[in-house]
């Protein structure tokens, strides 16, 4: 019993009194308890004190729209409560430790927390955590997801043969990949007359769709819907 008593009636403290405690609780958790005395021939007093309980848990599981997002986009998560002694009050979504996401309410199962436009912010790996009573408590697990990079790096190819008597093919390569790519190829620096395909996602492909040609220089590139990254230019001699 924790201290801030405090005694109503008839002179609580007399030894005479019988006491009766009422029910306390053994959830973690900040409580008031409260407690009766009886002094025959005189009557019933009262009294009550506050009392913390230390311990438990905060329990989520977690459901996130998109894992991968791409930079600068938004998701959707979702919380799921499996428990928490103290209940679900002020609760809030932290993304990189900063509250995040619009409220979407509650659904089921119950209860379920929804969050929107949670901003997948730039390329690179996002925690999330859930907290409870205005932050003060944190929910385990965390959970994570990484955004795409905007920038695809370490352009490359391979497979060019040293020789062609014919068309050939090769191997484009590349590190970082988002939903929004592109790779562009033409005979000449500045692209005009260019080729293109659809590379979302991807971190390699081969020059399939296009026609190599020997004795020719080729460049490349690669578009992520913004900027342009382009990649060494290649050719095999005839």
């Amino acid at each position: 019993m924790g201290g801030g008593a405090s005694e109503t009636g008839f002179g609580c403290c007399d030894p005479q009194y019988t006491w009766r405690w009422f029910a306390r609780s053994s959830s973690p958790g900040n409580y008031t308890a409260r407690f009766s005395g009886f002094k025959p021939g005189v009557g019933t007093c009262t009294a009550t004190a506050s009392y913390t309980v230390s311990g438990g848990s905060c329990n989520v599981s977690w459901s996130v729209s998109n894992p991968n997002p791409p930079a600068n986009s938004f998701i959707q998560v979702k919380v799921r409560g499996l428990s928490d002694s103290q209940g679900w009050s002020n609760v809030g979504l932290y993304l990189d430790n900063t509250p995040s996401g619009s409220w979407g309410g509650i659904e089921n199962p119950w209860p379920t927390f929804v969050y929107n436009n949670v901003p997948a912010g730039a390329g690179g790996g996002h925690t999330l955590q859930f907290r409870t009573n205005n932050g003060s408590r944190a929910c385990v697990p965390t959970q994570t997801f990484t955004t795409q990079s905007t920038t695809p790096t370490n352009l490359a190819v391979t497979g060019v043969p040293s020789c062609a008597s014919s068309p050939y093919n090769a191997t484009f390569n590349w590190q970082n990949t988002n939903s929004t790519l592109w790779l562009d190829i033409a005979d000449n620096p500045g692209f005009n007359g260019l080729a293109n395909k659809n590379v979302s996602n991807l971190t390699t492909t081969t020059s399939a769709g296009f026609t190599l040609t020997p004795g020719i220089t080729y460049y490349w590139r690669l578009w992520n819907g913004s900027v342009h990254t382009t990649g060494p230019s290649f050719s095999a001699p005839s």
